[in-house]
């Protein structure tokens, strides 16, 4: 199914769907249009947030995604930041992060994340997530 890789959770560009983004989205003062993290309601930055593909009100600040990656750590996937395993689009698969996504959210923690996964012997996050959405295309 190719539209389990068409999206990447890193993106701003979601779909603008008024009622469920409507409890993200506030204006400020001047009338724009202000984007909140889900977990923290911290404004997020314009290219640093990370966007569920699965669920367009699931937003969230790059802390809040770095921890929720770090409680997942002994997880053989780790699942979007708001705790839920939220399906892809026409599967039953729940979308999970990918070794890349992690290494640019963690940055200079993604060697010691690793390290605590090889010492739980657990291999490369996100490998599960990968092979499965390879083999559905």
């Amino acid at each position: 199914d190719a539209q389990t890789t068409s999206v990447s959770p890193t993106s701003t560009h979601s779909p603008d769907h008024p009622d469920t983004n409507a409890d993200r989205r506030r204006f400020n003062a001047t009338g724009e249009r202000v984007l909140r993290c889900t977990l923290c309601n911290q404004r997020l930055e314009d290219t640093h947030f990370v966007q569920c593909p699965s669920v367009p009100a699931h937003k969230f600040c790059f802390p809040c995604s770095r921890n929720s990656i770090k409680k997942q750590c002994t997880g053989q996937d780790l699942y979007c930041p708001s705790g839920e395993k939220c399906p892809l689009v026409s599967s039953v698969m729940p979308w999970a992060f990918m070794q890349s996504e992690i290494a640019t959210i963690l940055g200079e923690e993604y060697e010691e994340f690793k390290r605590q996964r090889e010492a739980a012997g657990l291999g490369a996050p996100g490998a599960t997530a990968q092979q499965t959405q390879q083999n559905t295309q």
